[in-house]
C-alpha cells in the first residue's frame, strides 16, 4: 500500500514522504497496541487495507502532536479529515486515509505559509523585504506578548535567521543586527611544475 502511494505521488517532497510512512507506521502501531477489534487493520479480499476510527485517530495524535500547543484548530482540522473518510460503522481505506491526511496537511502548510507572509508583511514596515532586529521585535511583541526580555527575542530572530540560512539553530552572530557574512574565497593552489 506504501508504495502505491509513493509511486503515484513523483512530485512528493521528501517531508510529505516522510510523513507518508509515519502516517502508515502509525496506523500499524495502533492496530497492533491495542485491542483485536477496537484498531485492527484488516486485509480484505480485493488487497485493500482498512483500518478502525481510533487507530486513524491514535494516528493523527502521533503524528502532527507537535500542533497541539502550537496550532490546536490545525490539529483539530487534522483529526476531522480523518474522521471524514470513516462511514458510520465501518472501517476505512488506509491508503484514502493517508492519502486525505496529506492533502489536510498540505492545506494546513499552504495556511501555515500565508499567514507567515502575511504577519512578515505586516512588520517590515520599511519594505526592504528584509525584518531588521527592530522590525522583529514589534511582531514577536504581538505574537508573545507576555514575553518582555529582550534576550528572548534576540533567541527567536537568531534561530529565525540560522534557520533561514539552512544553518543549525546554535548560536548566531552575537550583533541585535545579524547580516550574512560573505564566504570566504579559496585560495589558489600552487601549479606543480
Amino acid at each position: 500500500a506504501l508504495l502505491r502511494v509513493l509511486e503515484g505521488a513523483a512530485a512528493m517532497e521528501a517531508e510529505e514522504a516522510a510523513l507518508c510512512c509515519a502516517l502508515y507506521a502509525s496506523l500499524q502501531h495502533a492496530a497492533f497496541s491495542s485491542s483485536a477489534r477496537e484498531a485492527a487493520c484488516l486485509e480484505q479480499a480485493d488487497g485493500t487495507v482498512t483500518v478502525a476510527p481510533a487507530a486513524a485517530q491514535r494516528a493523527v495524535r502521533v503524528c502532527f502532536s507537535r500542533l497541539e500547543h502550537r496550532r490546536p484548530e490545525a490539529l483539530r482540522r487534522m483529526e476531522a479529515a480523518a474522521q471524514g473518510v470513516q462511514k458510520p460503522g465501518a472501517d476505512a481505506d488506509a491508503d484514502l486515509t493517508v492519502h486525505t491526511l496529506l492533502g489536510a496537511w498540505r492545506e494546513e502548510k499552504a495556511a501555515m505559509r500565508e499567514e507567515a507572509a502575511a504577519i512578515f508583511s505586516a512588520g517590515d514596515v520599511n519594505g526592504d523585504g528584509e525584518l531588521s532586529f527592530a522590525e522583529f521585535k514589534d511582531i514577536f511583541g504581538l505574537l508573545a506578548p507576555g514575553v518582555k526580555e529582550e534576550s528572548a527575542s534576540l533567541h527567536a530572530f537568531r534561530t529565525c535567521l540560522a534557520r533561514s540560512e539552512g544553518g543549525s539553530t546554535g548560536p548566531a552572530n552575537p550583533s541585535p543586527s545579524p547580516r550574512p557574512r560573505p564566504r570566504p574565497r579559496p585560495r589558489p593552489r600552487p601549479r606543480p611544475n
